[in-house]
């Protein structure tokens, strides 16, 4: 069997800068992005965290922050958020890279989650070649904050299959921002076994 190289001080560089800027975050919980911008996302990530996140990951998890422009997990490889879980069985926690969307309540007809392809104003390859985040989170929010509809889904897979042609997806642009886009259902993305939680207020 041919021996896989891996850059072990690569991995060394990049768990080392996620563990201190986890510890800096918790020093310092008011740099944040939350307190500076309070966005329509960021309405979407506080009803998370009372509406997904205790369900999905446990009351015991530990989350950080990693959304803003200086943080290169979220510029560079679409991680929004690091959560800490904790396994009885295991000796540590262990970090989730989970990555959010929020889209207003006009886009739930479509039922599908969306990925950035290319961003034609920088000519410049987009989430979809980037990310390393292993979870999405992506809901449909009201103007005042509340979620309506949420999906937890399996990224890491869905980006493989999408790679490999084992999902069905489709590419559409969208004029108002230049840029085009990927979109999967939420039907396919459940028959895949790829949805591992869903929220609806209405149940």
């Amino acid at each position: 069997m041919e021996k896989i190289n891996v850059d072990t001080a690569a991995l060394d560089f990049f768990r080392a800068s996620v563990m201190a800027y986890k510890a800096e975050q918790r020093k310092n919980p008011l740099t944040t992005s939350f307190p500076k911008r309070y966005t329509f996302t960021q309405m979407g990530h506080q009803a998370a965290l009372q509406k997904i996140y205790s369900a999905v990951f446990g009351d015991t998890s530990i989350i950080t922050d990693m959304t803003g422009e200086t943080n290169r997990l979220d510029t560079h490889f679409g991680i929004d958020y690091v959560v800490e879980v904790k396994n009885p069985q295991l000796r540590s926690t262990v970090d989730i890279w989970v990555q959010e969307r929020w889209r207003k309540l006009s886009y739930q007809k479509y039922q599908d989650i969306t990925l950035i392809e290319f961003n034609d104003y920088s000519g410049n390859l987009a989430e979809i070649y980037k990310s390393k985040a292993q979870v999405m989170i992506y809901g449909y929010l009201s103007d005042d904050g509340v979620i309506q509809q949420a999906v937890v889904v399996d990224l890491a897979t869905v980006l493989v299959r999408i790679a490999m042609g084992k999902i069905p997806f489709g590419l559409r642009k969208n004029n108002q921002v230049n840029q085009t886009f990927i979109h999967v259902s939420i039907a396919d993305l459940r028959a895949a076994g790829l949805v591992s939680y869903e929220y609806n207020i209405n149940s």
